[in-house]
């Protein structure tokens, strides 16, 4: 079990990755008292931080109900060609904000002030990640109870229904996400991931694969 703990930790390092030198005044800490996990209060808090920053709530619904009405109107043409549907589809560069396309540099780190407990291998591995970031085993461990934002931009693309229609547009970096659709919105998940929760009507948040 203390292996399996272990190779858990580092999948979860190496999918949530944070910054070599990630600065603390850009991280959150999560209270001694707070019992969601770590990727959970990513989710609520960072990841809402890092939205709300970039553009309001109402000016993101809008941007995405005009494009997904300006796609509705290019997708007669494009079945036209004979073109494959998928259930996610790429908005083109030009259509995406700046202020969405950048979304990740605004989003927080969250760090927990609790110690990691005391499992097999979890010191090499602290010694380890020390030696490679060239900092104290105290801050090489401090960055390893961090988890932060993909520092790449997110991939914008459309939510499309099981009969493949357009209903709303994603923002994804890789395994956490926004779901932005008209305030009647909501997602009818194929596999649904393992956390999920609304923002606003029509606007969704999750962490894990769908």
């Amino acid at each position: 079990m203390r292996s399996i703990a272990v190779i858990f930790t580092v999948l979860l390092i190496l999918l949530v990755r944070v910054p070599a030198r990630c600065a603390d005044t850009n991280v959150l800490i999560i209270p001694a008292g707070d019992i969601r996990a770590g990727a959970v209060f990513f989710v609520d808090e960072c990841l809402t931080r890092g939205i709300t920053n970039s553009i309001s709530i109402g000016d993101l619904r809008t941007w995405a109900t005009n494009m997904i009405q300006r796609y509705q109107q290019r997708q007669p043409l494009v079945a036209g060609t004979n073109a494959v549907e998928k259930r996610y589809s790429p908005l083109l560069l030009a259509d995406v904000p700046e202020a969405i396309g950048s979304i990740q540099s605004r989003i927080p780190s969250c760090r927990s002030v609790q110690p990691m407990p005391k499992i097999e291998g979890w010191d090499k591995m602290v010694e380890s990640y020390s030696k490679a970031w060239a900092v104290s085993k105290e801050e090489a461990e401090g960055r390893l109870r961090t988890i932060g934002p993909s520092q790449k931009p997110p991939k914008v693309e459309f939510w499309r229904s099981s009969q493949g229609n357009i209903e709303a547009v994603t923002i994804t970096w890789h395994i956490y996400g926004v779901i932005v659709g008209s305030e009647s919105f909501k997602p009818e998940w194929e596999h649904a991931p393992w956390y999920h929760r609304k923002l606003a009507d029509g606007i969704y948040l999750w962490h894990g694969y769908d």
